[in-house]
């Protein structure tokens, strides 16, 4: 699995996750375009066929993590954090992008 497809799994588990666990936090933060991204089947028949859309995609999806992972560490429910699905994010953020910011980078692009 290359790394866009991994990200794209990865945040659609973890947001199935919190749909299951937590439905009600999560429809007072989930974005609009979520459903849509990270549709089961869309997110397989949309992957990007060139660098330039793959890394445009990537840092998309950055702004999508670093969004969730902060409305999860203001969350007043301790149990999010400890989610499975919500550690495989935080692990995916650590080694694919740069700190949470306005300006979302990949770990890559600073090579």
């Amino acid at each position: 699995m290359n790394h866009l497809e991994l990200v794209v799994e990865t945040m659609k588990l973890t947001l199935q996750a919190l749909a299951t666990k937590h439905p009600d936090w999560l429809l007072t933060i989930s974005l609009p375009y979520w459903y849509d991204r990270y549709d089961q089947q869309l997110a397989k028949s949309c992957l990007p066929i060139t660098k330039e859309q793959r890394d445009t995609q990537m840092r998309a999806l950055g702004v999508d993590i670093c969004y969730l992972l902060d409305a999860i560490g203001q969350a007043n429910l301790p149990d999010l954090a400890s989610l499975p699905e919500v550690r495989a994010l935080q692990r995916i953020w650590q080694k694919e992008y740069g700190p949470c910011s306005d300006d979302v980078w990949r770990r890559e692009d600073a090579k």
